[in-house]
């Protein structure tokens, strides 16, 4: 899968979300938002450590497991749409409008969202299923707020 057919930000998050379930029950990789994209291990483990966005590296553009990969390492509009679901991972609503191919200054979606943030809590042990919930909660407000 490319990501050239999702044109929202909810559509992106939802794939991603979907990609992160997948990279959580994969024994080759271990999920650390504060880390990296994608990152194979520096002690010679066969493990890729990676965030959400790079969970969609993994999953749905197929990057090579063992093999550091980072936005720059994709076109332009793919790059724009890994480093939104970066920020939308943190709540950073408006960071992830601004980043996202097709959205302008002089579109709705920019002057309405441009400051926007949401609570989200850290990706880890104990705080993992809250993390998800707002993940959940932030998709619904993306979608109800068309965008």
């Amino acid at each position: 899968m490319n990501l050239d057919e999702l044109k929202t930000l909810d559509a992106l998050l939802k794939v991603g979300l979907v990609d992160l379930k997948l990279v959580e029950q994969d024994p080759f990789y271990d999920v650390n938002m504060d880390r990296s994209w994608h990152e194979r291990s520096s002690n010679g483990e066969t493990v890729c450590y990676v965030c959400l966005a790079g969970s969609v590296m993994a999953k749905s553009l197929g990057a090579t497991l063992g093999k550091d990969y980072d936005p720059s390492d994709f076109d332009l509009d793919t790059s724009k749409k890994l480093y939104a679901l970066d920020s939308l991972r943190e709540g950073e609503v408006g960071q992830a409008v601004r980043q996202m191919p097709g959205y302008t200054y002089t579109t709705r979606t920019w002057n309405k969202f441009f400051d926007c943030r949401v609570s989200v809590p850290p990706y880890s042990r104990g705080t993992k299923s809250q993390w998800w919930r707002a993940m959940y909660d932030l998709s619904a407000f993306l979608e109800y707020n068309d965008l």
